[in-house]
C-alpha cells in the first residue's frame, strides 16, 4: 500500500507539471511493480499458511500483528489494477499525437483526486499496522470524503470539456471514480 500511496503521489505531482503528461511512461512502468509486489504479499501468505499447517504450536506462539484478511490482499488487487489502467490512459495520452489531451484543469484536478487517493492508501498502511487506529480511521474518512468531493469537481470539468477530448478523459474519470470506489472505507 505504502508503494502505491508512492506511485499515485510521483503521478499527481507530475500531472500539475506544464509536460507532466510526458513521464507517464515512468508512471506506468511503477504502476506495473505493484502488481509484482502484489503477487509476492500473496505469495509469503501462502507460505505462511502452509508453515502455520505444518507447525500448529506456532499459531500459538505468535507474537506479531496478525496479517490482514485475504479480502484486502482482493481489495488492493483492485486498486492496483485502477492505477495501472490510469497510468495506461496518461501513456497512451502522451504516446498518440492524434488523441487530443484533456484541459489543463482537467488534469490538474485529476491530479488532485490522486493526491487525495495516495494519502488514503499512505492512512491505510498505518491502519494496517495497527497503531491509533480511531484516529487514523477518522483521518481515512475525512481523506475519502474530500477525495469523492474532488473527483465531483474533475467530473463538472469533465463535462465542460472540448467535445474533441471527451474520449481520453472520459476514460481518466472511470478509472479515477472506479479507484476512489475502491478505497472506500469498509470498517
Amino acid at each position: 500500500m505504502r508503494e502505491t500511496a508512492d506511485v499515485l503521489g510521483t503521478t499527481a505531482e507530475g500531472l500539475r507539471e506544464e509536460d507532466g503528461v510526458e513521464k507517464s511512461d515512468s508512471w506506468h512502468h511503477s504502476a506495473g511493480g505493484l502488481t509484482v509486489s502484489l503477487q509476492n504479499v500473496s505469495e509469503a501468505r501462502r507460505w505462511a499458511m502452509e508453515g502455520s499447517r505444518w507447525n500448529p504450536g506456532g499459531r500459538l506462539r505468535r507474537v506479531g500483528p496478525m496479517p490482514s484478511p485475504f479480502a484486502e490482499d482482493m481489495r488492493w488487487g483492485r486498486v492496483c489494477t485502477r492505477v495501472l489502467a490510469l497510468t495506461r490512459t496518461l501513456k497512451t495520452i502522451s504516446e498518440d499525437t492524434e488523441l487530443p489531451p484533456p484541459s489543463l484543469d482537467f488534469l490538474r484536478l485529476l491530479s488532485d483526486v490522486l493526491s487525495r487517493a495516495g494519502h488514503i492508501c499512505a492512512i491505510e498502511t498505518e491502519l494496517l499496522t495497527g497503531s491509533g487506529t480511531g484516529a487514523l480511521r477518522e483521518r481515512r474518512d475525512a481523506a475519502f470524503t474530500e477525495a469523492w468531493r474532488t473527483l465531483g469537481s474533475l467530473t463538472d470539468t469533465f463535462h465542460r470539456q472540448e467535445p474533441s477530448a471527451a474520449a481520453a478523459g472520459g476514460e481518466l474519470l472511470l478509472e479515477a471514480r472506479r479507484l476512489i470506489t475502491e478505497l472506500a472505507p469498509s470498517t
